[in-house]
C-alpha cells in the first residue's frame, strides 16, 4: 500500500500508540470540566476519538537514532454517570517523542 506521506503512514500504522498516549494525557491532565488546574478527580469516562496527525518533526539523536515529535488533534468524548454521552470537545494535544 502506497502512502502519500510519512505522516499518513504513522497515522495508519500507529493509531493505537497515539490513542494510548492521548488516553494517558487525558487520565493525567484533563478532566473535561475545567478543573484540570486543581486536584479534582473527574467521574466522567473519557476517551479519544478521530485522532489526526497534524505535524511530524524528526530530530537527530545519538548515533543512528531519530526522535520524533508527533502533534495530533483529537476529539475527547465524555460520557457521564448515566448512559448518555455529553458530547465531544475538540482539543489539540502535543505528544513528545
Amino acid at each position: 500500500m502506497a502512502y502519500k506521506s510519512f505522516k499518513d503512514y504513522i497515522q495508519e500504522n500507529y493509531n493505537y500508540v497515539l490513542q494510548d498516549a492521548i488516553q494517558g494525557y487525558i487520565n493525567k491532565r484533563y478532566d473535561g470540566l475545567g478543573y484540570h488546574s486543581l486536584n479534582v478527580i473527574s467521574l466522567l469516562s473519557q476517551w479519544p476519538d478521530n485522532v489526526q496527525v497534524m505535524t511530524l518533526t524528526c530530530h537527530d539523536d545519538i548515533g543512528p537514532r531519530l526522535t520524533m515529535d508527533v502533534h495530533v488533534c483529537a476529539d475527547i468524548v465524555s460520557s457521564g454517570l448515566g448512559t448518555a454521552n455529553y458530547g465531544s470537545i475538540n482539543i489539540s494535544v502535543g505528544m513528545l517523542k
